[in-house]
C-alpha cells in the first residue's frame, strides 16, 4: 500500500483497538528501491519487537518500525511507527516519520 493517499494524508499503518490489540498493516509500496548511484537493491520490511508480559505472561508489541535493508540485510533507514510506553498497556501509537493515528481501522 502506498503511504501517501490519493486524497491526501498518509495511510494508517498501525491501529490500537480499545482492548489494546495492536493491528499492523505491513504492506508497503514500493517494496524495493535502487540505492542512488549503484545497482544495489534495498528492500522494505516491517520490524515488530515483542516484549514479555509481567512474570513471563502474555507477550506484547513493544515497537513497530518501517525499515529499508541493504543487500547484506543491514538497516539503512528506519522510521518508528509505534511504541508502547514502558510499564503501560498498549496505547495510541506514536509517530516519527509517518502520521500514524488510531482514528480508523487498518
Amino acid at each position: 500500500m502506498h503511504e501517501a493517499l490519493q486524497g491526501g494524508g498518509l495511510r494508517t499503518m498501525v491501529h490500537v483497538s480499545t482492548n489494546g490489540t495492536v493491528f499492523v498493516n505491513a504492506a508497503r509500496v514500493p517494496r524495493w528501491r535502487r540505492r542512488p548511484g549503484t545497482s544495489a537493491v534495498e528492500r522494505s520490511v516491517t520490524l515488530i519487537e515483542m516484549s514479555e508480559g509481567e512474570l513471563g505472561g502474555l507477550r506484547a508489541v513493544a515497537s513497530v518500525e518501517a525499515a529499508w535493508l541493504d543487500p547484506s540485510g543491514a538497516v539503512v533507514e528506519r522510521s518508528v511507527l509505534y511504541t508502547t510506553p514502558v510499564g503501560a498497556a498498549a496505547s495510541a501509537p506514536t509517530a516519527e516519520k509517518n502520521d500514524c493515528q488510531a482514528a480508523s481501522p487498518v
